[in-house]
């Protein structure tokens, strides 16, 4: 009798993942049927890890990544092929979807594939500058109470909470100023007190947040502190509100 295998979610739970179909299956050894189809049991594992997690996108992307991911399943000969399919799919498209199957990559004991990188085109100007996160928006631009649009919720959100009473805050990410951007256009770099800022990252790991502290005194800003530290954001973020937060409290910078 075949044993489930570990499977780490891409938010950080630790679950079950059950194996497509039993043993006793007619499929012969090491083989199973997954859809109806005899299976390499590897694969059959690997797609039952992405179905198990992928209930965590809701139900419609999830039900869609179960069908992709069976489909792949059932025309691959390994598990990497059903990877390789998987991550060409959402590389581009889902952020939150490619953590989830990067997350069964690493249960099932493979690394994820290296990204192919696009055509080089001979028209395309070299341009330099931040990259266009997900949401199609810049690192480097912020959103006052709300999170950026196109770009809600997922582990490439970070909350920057303004918890102070009388500190008005402007942050910088990776050495660019985070530009706050309203519907009518650019608003002061200014987070007020009790404000959230919100961005969206370019990529996950390590990113450097600096920036500088302020004190009203008599309608002019006086400065009143620093800040200045490194952080790495990765696929565990805060379930009860769906992204990162970083607190700003009166001398500290807290995850």
């Amino acid at each position: 009798m075949r044993k489930s295998v570990a499977c780490i979610g891409a938010f950080g739970v630790l679950a079950a993942c059950t194996p497509a179909a039993s043993p006793v299956d007619g499929c012969g050894a090491s083989r199973t049927l997954l859809d109806g189809v005899c299976v390499n049991e590897r694969v059959a594992d690997y797609v039952a890890c992405v179905r198990a997690q992928g209930a965590q996108l809701g139900e419609e992307k999830g039900r869609k990544l179960s069908a992709e991911a069976g489909v792949a399943g059932t025309h691959a000969g390994v598990a990497s092929e059903v990877r390789d399919t998987l991550e060409r799919t959402y590389t581009v498209s889902d952020s939150n979807t490619l953590e989830i199957i990067r997350a069964c990559n690493a249960a099932s004991g493979m690394s994820s594939a290296a990204p192919t990188p696009p055509p080089a085109s001979a028209s395309a100007p070299l341009v330099s500058g931040p990259v266009a996160t997900p949401g199609g928006h810049a690192q480097n631009e912020g959103s006052l109470g709300t999170p950026v649009p196109n770009c809600a919720s997922g582990p490439l959100v970070v909350e920057f909470a303004n918890r102070t009473d009388d500190q008005f805050v402007t942050l910088q990410i990776d050495g660019d100023d985070i530009a706050i951007r309203g519907r009518r256009g650019a608003l002061p770099p200014q987070v007020p007190p009790q404000t959230s800022l919100y961005i969206c990252l370019e990529s996950l790991g390590q990113h450097v947040i600096t920036g500088k502290r302020y004190v009203s005194r008599m309608d002019q800003l006086i400065l009143a502190g620093t800040i200045n530290v490194t952080m790495a954001f990765t696929a565990n973020y805060n379930g009860n509100v769906g992204h990162h937060v970083v607190f700003i409290n009166g001398l500290d910078v807290l995850r």
